[in-house]
């Protein structure tokens, strides 16, 4: 593996954790209201 360490690896990380967060939520609200997942998941 290879380890990033430029200034911009962590706020890309940072963000890409968070674009995953929204979408796992997204995915549960949508599961818990017994709707279909959207098409992209």
């Amino acid at each position: 593996a290879v380890t990033i360490t430029s200034p911009g690896a962590a706020p890309a990380a940072a963000a890409m954790v968070g674009a995953l967060r929204a979408e796992a939520a997204r995915f549960a609200m949508a599961r818990t209201a017994g709707e279909r997942p959207p098409a992209s998941a």
